[in-house]
């Protein structure tokens, strides 16, 4: 949050151009823009970190393939939620969920009933008692209907428009994770299918290339080729 404030300090302040700026603070044009236009809509708060939701590395959380993204995980990121994925390999990292569908799978499918029909209805009383009926040690031996408040948000009926900077070159990702290039064509990613990425000149024949806010690889015009970012967790 400091880190944020301060940026838009400097940004007003009107000394540094924006991408000057960002190389500064060490973040990219896309994220410098989302927060000055955050900013700009609400004020300090919308400088304040959004949602987070926390998964495993299986689907349909994430993928195999670029930077294990998924479309689901590219939904969350057009409503502004932060996906936060665990180490493979380290179920405790996410215990406490981990718990409960050890929980559930020990009282619904050992052994598993003689029908989907059956086991649907094992699931569903499951859900009910584990939210209204079993106390939880960690809720102070409370169950989790008495404390649960619906929330406010709502999801939007439409996603809000996203801008990339000015200068950047946008490219549509075709059906086979393809984007045109002076009448080539270079693969990207699937999961990117029918999505809009933007693309940075770095130096003559190297670009930065984005998904939203996100970086998500490097491409040389001169090897026609795409390489990824590194994944970080």
């Amino acid at each position: 949050m400091d880190q944020r404030l301060q940026f838009l300090s400097s940004y007003q302040k009107e000394e540094m151009s924006v991408a000057d700026l960002c190389r500064e603070y060490g973040i990219s044009r896309p994220t410098g823009y989302r927060w000055i236009n955050r900013y700009n809509e609400t004020g300090p708060e919308g400088l304040v970190d959004r949602s987070r939701i926390r998964t495993d590395n299986g689907a349909p959380f994430a993928g195999t393939g670029l930077l294990g993204l998924s479309k689901l995980s590219l939904g969350w990121m057009k409503l502004g939620i932060v996906h936060e994925r665990i180490q493979a390999g380290r179920p405790q990292q996410n215990g406490r969920h981990e718990r409960m569908h050890r929980t559930l799978k020990e009282d619904t499918t050992k052994p598993p009933a003689a029908s989907l029909r059956a086991q649907q209805s094992r699931f569903d009383n499951f859900r009910y008692m584990f939210n209204n009926e079993r106390p939880h040690e960690g809720l102070n031996n409370q169950v989790p209907a008495s404390l649960y408040i619906p929330s406010s948000i709502r999801l939007p009926r439409k996603l809000p428009e996203f801008r990339y900077p000015k200068g950047f070159l946008l490219r549509r990702v075709n059906n086979s994770g393809d984007i045109s290039w002076h009448k080539n064509r270079v693969f990207i990613s699937e999961v990117f299918r029918f999505e809009e990425l933007g693309v940075e000149l770095i130096t003559p024949g190297l670009y930065r290339v984005f998904f939203r806010d996100m970086e998500i690889g490097e491409f040389s015009s001169e090897e026609m080729r795409f390489r990824a970012a590194r994944r970080v967790l």
